[in-house]
């Protein structure tokens, strides 16, 4: 029988079972019909892994969540919405990063031409023009948008039964719960770190848009991760009362290697010494706007170097492939995806984190990314200074005089980074203690902030007080010392 006549077959079962559609999945397998990214993925993997795809999208068609490791994950969700049409439900699949839809073009080439099903696809960019394509069978939009879209319309969801399958949920639901308006402009993102039950201080305002309320206007939210913390597990099973199962298995240490410095210019001085007297290539992640500009300001008088801003997945692939005398610097904004681990090739390059990432869940990936894809058997080095919005939550008020005379002196008489180093573990541990204990609900993390406004500023300063009021006080442990002369002391 050939896929499209089991497809018809299956349409014309009233209540569709999970164990009924399993089989239409296999055929697919079978008939090398599943192509990703314009290759066969399935030629690319072996029976075992092809039974681990099949397991987790059960997972995910029983309305959970799955950990999947270098799985292609848009791929799979656009495979988990044939379950739920042919039960009669629209499907949005929603994306954590831009995307290129090409990379599947024929995948769903297969859905509009020989399924029959509508297809519609969210631009990035908002337009003012409105279009139809939420009333199509499945709808490819990034989360962002998603957000934009139905702020600005309540009903998106109330057309019809809808399911939700979202990719890397822990940078969608967790690192992405909370979204601030301002005159129907979206001003900031942040995250909810760990949730104590505590009345939120914002619950009641309209222009903050919590998406644990829209999730619950979904029939059903599921998706997928390319691996997920306790921590991020935790939260998510709480906050959305979804189940997450893993199926692959990765080393969760998040550990870096490290180097603080008093400021940003000292680290990014540094960074671009440190990148010109590298040898090989060099791939080099930033987060905010700020950075980059610095990155790019550093670089402009290295010779023999080219310096690539990759944007997209072929901007990726392309610094994967670059070969020549001239030595290449990528510069890629965000976490990567570990999904991209099966479709490039390998290439051995120096990999620096100009920035700390705001959560541990992000070092893990690059370190995996680091080691499968870009033959680095080390550590990725991550550079810090005093004065980044991730250090200050500690480092705001406090006197480091005293280590980075250490550091100068050291530096000066043996060549070494050791004490830099040290130090700088000493004051991520503290870091992180401090999140542990004092964000929740009422003291949102922002992640991203778009059009920085008094309003928005001013909760920013308010937080960092109301922070450094407790680093000042009593330590949390009890022991009657203050913060920074007990728990808080490097």
């Amino acid at each position: 029988m050939s896929i499209l006549s089991e497809w018809k077959s299956l349409k014309k079962i009233k209540k569709m079972g999970i164990n009924q559609v399993i089989p239409f999945y296999e055929s697919l397998l079978r008939a090398g019909a599943i192509n990703f990214r314009n290759i066969d993925f399935l030629s690319q993997i072996n029976p075992k892994q092809k039974k681990v795809f099949l397991k987790s999208l059960r997972v995910i068609l029983e309305g959970n969540i799955v950990e999947v490791g270098c799985l292609p994950q848009l791929g799979m969700a656009l495979l988990a919405s044939l379950y739920f049409i042919l039960n009669g439900k629209r499907v949005i699949c929603i994306f954590s990063n831009i995307l290129e839809f090409n990379s599947y073009s024929e995948l769903l080439k297969i859905y509009k031409e020989e399924l029959g099903i509508d297809i519609g696809v969210k631009e990035n960019e908002a337009s003012e023009e409105k279009d139809n394509s939420y009333t199509k069978d499945i709808v490819l939009v990034e989360y962002v948008r998603f957000i934009k879209d139905f702020y600005a319309d309540r009903d998106l969801i109330k057309i019809r039964p809808t399911v939700a399958i979202i990719t890397e949920v822990d940078l969608c639901l967790y690192d992405r719960r909370l979204f601030l308006f301002r005159k129907k402009n979206l001003t900031a993102i942040a995250a909810v770190y760990q949730t104590r039950n505590n009345k939120k201080s914002w619950q009641d305002q309209k222009e903050v848009l919590d998406f644990k309320e829209t999730a619950l206007l979904f029939d059903q939210v599921c998706g997928l991760c390319s691996l997920i913390t306790r921590q991020v597990t935790k939260e998510i099973t709480k906050t959305y009362k979804i189940s997450v199962k893993s199926i692959a298995k990765f080393n969760m240490d998040a550990s870096l290697q490290t180097l603080v410095f008093k400021s940003r210019k000292e680290k990014f001085d540094v960074l671009a010494d440190d990148a010109a007297k590298e040898k090989n290539d060099i791939l080099i992640v930033y987060y905010s706007q700020e950075g980059y500009h610095s990155l790019i300001e550093k670089f402009k008088g290295l010779k023999k170097s080219v310096v690539l801003t990759i944007n997209n997945d072929s901007d990726l692939n392309k610094f994967l492939n670059m070969t020549g005398d001239k030595k290449v610097i990528g510069l890629v904004q965000g976490t990567l995806g570990l999904d991209l681990l099966a479709f490039f090739r390998e290439k051995k390059v120096k990999f620096i984190l100009a920035e700390h990432a705001l959560f541990l869940h992000h070092h893990i990936k690059f370190k995996i990314f680091s080691k499968k894809k870009l033959g680095v058997q080390v550590k990725p080095l991550l550079y810090i200074s005093l004065d980044d919005e991730v250090a200050k939550i500690y480092t705001a008020g406090a006197d480091f005089a005293q280590p980075f005379n250490l550091i100068e002196f050291i530096e000066q008489k043996y060549s070494t980074r050791w004490m830099r180093e040290l130090i700088a573990r000493g004051i991520l541990r503290k870091i992180y203690r401090l999140r542990s204990v004092f964000w929740d609900e009422n003291n949102p993390l922002f992640t991203e902030i778009f059009t920085p406004s008094l309003a928005e500023g001013n909760k920013i300063n308010k937080m960092n007080k109301e922070m450094n009021k407790h680093i000042s006080g009593l330590c949390f442990c009890g022991s009657g010392k203050k913060f920074k002369d007990c728990h808080g002391k490097i």
